[in-house]
């Protein structure tokens, strides 16, 4: 959901939006390094094969890819 529409519905202003998400965000990072199966690692073998064909399905230009981010810039 975008921020201006939380700022709609719930008649927040701003910054008190940003200081909500950016606690959020910090509790769901604390989460995710708890979470084994939130590691992060890369496809290797026939999965990385997998992948990349996906990729290249939808993106013919794009050779040996198998996957992006979203910009969320979550420390890695």
């Amino acid at each position: 959901m975008r921020q201006v529409s939380l700022q709609q519905i719930f008649v927040l202003v701003p910054p008190a939006v940003s200081r909500y998400l950016r606690f959020a965000l910090s509790i769901l990072i604390k989460v995710l390094r708890q979470m084994p199966s939130a590691a992060i690692a890369w496809p290797q073998g026939e999965e990385l094969l997998e992948l990349s064909g996906y990729v290249s399905m939808q993106h013919p230009l794009l050779q040996g890819v198998f996957g992006s981010t979203d910009g969320l810039n979550l420390p890695c």
